[in-house]
């Protein structure tokens, strides 16, 4: 009471802060709100606006929302799981898009179609601009969330000649006999081939890579193409008679 009883009392709240009925001292405007001179109470950042500062004086102080959110009475409001908004002063849910049929995000808040993957079982392709998640084909190893075209991850015993096919071929052979030992992630793409043993290439990994040291072989055992020595080498004999 003594607080109130002199001539100060009856002066405007300073800007930035409120002071609701009987206040002896001013509160600092919270973050998100604003307050011009005289307020008693916060006023909320208009739809559309947020703002991470306290004490501001106007609503003119107050931000865009940011990508990946929608803002209401100054509060930002992420994006679900699955949507994506890459508009900045979104003031509604709507502006959350939903990603492609059988596509997903890890998390919240995503600014971009491109935070959008496919969900296991699917590949990713692009043209235009534009996602598609396409079935993957028999051979894809697509138990995993996020596989691309250029990416695209073999079974054992799978081959396929480059990374824009989706033409996924049997190797000839048992799986333990082949070349084709399936790839994952930037595993896939070996010497512009996909899912070949180290150093074989060409149709169904059956070929063995040239190597700057020489001739090269294929060790039935290790599956793999190996470079020859002179231990390896066998002996030659020249026989010659009158």
């Amino acid at each position: 009471l003594e607080g109130q009883s002199g001539p100060s009392c009856s002066g405007p709240c300073p800007a930035g802060s409120s002071c609701p009925l009987a206040t002896e001292h001013p509160i600092l405007c919270p973050n998100a709100t604003y307050c011009p001179a005289g307020s008693p109470v916060a006023t909320p950042c208009p739809p559309g606006k947020t703002s991470w500062r306290s004490g501001m004086a106007s609503a003119a102080e107050c931000d865009e929302c940011p990508a990946g959110f929608w803002c209401s009475s100054g509060k930002r409001i992420p994006c679900g799981a699955n949507t994506y908004n890459g508009q900045a002063g979104a003031d509604d849910q709507s502006a959350c898009t939903p990603c492609p049929h059988a596509a997903l995000t890890e998390g919240v808040s995503k600014a971009s179609l491109n935070d959008c993957i496919c969900d296991a079982g699917h590949f990713a392709s692009w043209a235009g601009g534009n996602l598609t998640c396409v079935t993957c084909p028999v051979g894809a190893d697509c138990v995993a969330p996020g596989s691309t075209l250029e990416l695209l991850p073999l079974e054992a015993g799978y081959w396929r000649s480059g990374s824009t096919t989706t033409d996924v071929r049997r190797c000839p052979g048992s799986l333990d006999g082949s070349a084709c030992v399936g790839c994952s992630g930037r595993g896939c793409e070996v010497d512009g081939l996909s899912g070949c043993r180290n150093a074989t290439s060409g149709p169904y990994c059956g070929l063995c890579a040239a190597t700057e040291g020489g001739i090269v072989y294929y060790d039935e055992e290790q599956l793999e193409c190996r470079e020859c020595t002179a231990a390896a080498a066998a002996p030659f004999f020249v026989i010659s008679g009158v």
